[in-house]
């Protein structure tokens, strides 16, 4: 048999303060996304009449994507997906840019400037901002800059503001470790907005599922990776520090519907890194939903939420955990 070459593993390894989390059960959101509605959009299919097809022939009919642009080619188009609940608005035309010449760091406006540039865009388009928070600047291309050769350095063309969503104060997170909620595209060499996205109806769906919060059970279900005996594996210890809580966002489908759950989790700040391997993440995610960390931490089939729900913010107490919950909306 040939040889089987060596394999590099990360061990969590906590150094953070105890942890007093005592909660055997928490809520699992689901975001309704049919909230956005089309019933209003598809009261339109009556009016259109192009004397090509009588659309009165589609029986139970809905709009599922509607798309609207400016006139020009320097303008804006806005698209609504129905069917996910989310809206994306984006620059028509660029520019020309066939032969760009690469930008240096020096080229990237302070964030103030970006952040600056993202307000006004959002103002222009009257965008709602309700359960969102403070906007930053997602700056992941200073990271991999930092430790790049200087001939391979990429200061990337488009920077994203991030306004991040915030549940019940609660931030949510993706599962990469970054901040999650509405984005705003900003081009670096025109200093304008470009585009916006992630922007989606925020009513959800709740259910209780049992989590588990010991801290060293949870690394140990995350450093547990079994290898046959005849490979060599190599452990590179990354040190996490106290967590905070937070809510990190799941996509299921589950073969017919695609949605988006979010878990509660332990955000793990990384507090040391191996000098000789790139691990670039500064956070690490772990969702406490049992049923989500044994089907492979995010990875498989994901969990189910139990029965049909109703909407309720995840503050509030549950007298019996197997009974539905009262009809409120999250915010």
């Amino acid at each position: 048999m040939p040889a089987i070459y060596p394999i590099t593993i990360f061990k969590h390894v906590y150094v953070g303060q105890d942890v007093a989390l005592d909660q055997d059960k928490m809520e699992v959101l689901r975001r309704d996304s049919t909230a956005l509605g089309s019933s209003s959009a598809a009261s339109l299919l009556d009016k259109l009449n192009f004397g090509l097809a009588d659309f009165s022939a589609l029986r139970n009919s809905e709009i599922r994507n509607l798309t609207l642009a400016e006139k020009g080619s320097n303008g804006f188009s806005a698209s609504i997906d129905f069917t996910n609940g989310t809206i994306s608005i984006n620059k028509e035309f660029w520019g020309d840019y066939s032969n760009p010449q690469p930008l240096t760091a020096n080229d990237v406006p302070a964030d103030s400037e970006l952040i600056d540039i993202a307000n006004q865009f959002v103002k222009r388009f009257g965008v709602n901002l309700t359960g969102y928070g403070d906007p930053k600047v997602q700056n992941n291309w200073q990271r991999l800059i930092s430790s790049a050769p200087v001939a391979e350095m990429y200061v990337p063309d488009i920077i994203t503001v991030v306004y991040p969503l915030e549940i019940n104060g609660i931030r949510v997170y993706d599962l990469g470790g970054s901040l999650d909620g509405l984005m705003v595209n900003i081009n670096v060499r025109t200093r304008e907005a470009v585009g916006l996205y992630n922007l989606a109806v925020q009513s959800y769906n709740s259910s209780l599922y049992t989590v588990q919060t010991d801290i060293e059970a949870l690394l140990n279900r995350l450093n547990t990776q079994q290898f046959p005996a005849d490979v060599a594996v190599e452990t590179i210890e990354i040190k996490l520090g106290t967590p905070q809580l937070g809510l990190t966002k799941i996509w299921h489908y589950d073969g017919q519907t695609g949605y988006e759950l979010l878990v509660p989790a332990y955000i793990f700040p990384v507090t040391e890194k191996p000098a000789e391997y790139s691990y670039y993440s500064d956070t690490v995610i772990v969702p406490l939903a049992t049923d989500l960390l044994d089907s492979g931490y995010g990875g498989g089939i994901m969990p189910m939420l139990k029965g049909e729900t109703r909407s309720t913010p995840p503050s509030l107490p549950v007298d019996d955990p197997g009974v539905m919950i009262d009809s409120q909306e999250a915010q």
